[in-house]
Order: structure tokens, then C-alpha cells, then sequence
């Protein structure tokens, strides 16, 4: 399994996730990533479509970027 990170990010505004989550593929990470974008554009107390997920690895390296502000592929 390997840990992977989702952060939040806006222009200039980062919300770090210092935990990550273990997953058995990548796969699951982006399905993953892409429930937290549902939730965030469904969400009541802030507006984030100005934001995005980014999912890392823990040295940093970034693998994906989902917008919030965006309609997700199927």
C-alpha cells in the first residue's frame, strides 16, 4: 500500500493534509480524490470552485489535480 496526500489548493491558499491515506493503487487514490471534489462542490459553509485537489506523494511530488470548479470525466 502507498500513502497518498490531498491538499487543497487556491491561488494562494493551501490547506495541507499531513496524514495522507494508504491505498493499494493509484486508481483508488483518484476515485478517492474525486469524492472529496463532489463533497467540496456540494458544500453549504465556503464556495471552492476556485480550489483544487491535488493528491502528492510524501515527498511531495504531485501525481493529480482535480478542480472543484470543473465538471469530472466519468
Amino acid at each position: 500500500m502507498k500513502r497518498y496526500f490531498f491538499d487543497y489548493k487556491a491561488k494562494n491558499e493551501w490547506l495541507l493534509d499531513y496524514r495522507g491515506q494508504e491505498f493499494p493503487t493509484a486508481a483508488s487514490a483518484v476515485d478517492f480524490a474525486q469524492e472529496i471534489v463532489q463533497n467540496l462542490k456540494h458544500s453549504l459553509g465556503h464556495d471552492w470552485s476556485a480550489w483544487c485537489v491535488e493528491v502528492r506523494a510524501a515527498d511531495g511530488e504531485k501525481y493529480f489535480s482535480f478542480p472543484v470548479g470543473h465538471e469530472l470525466a466519468a
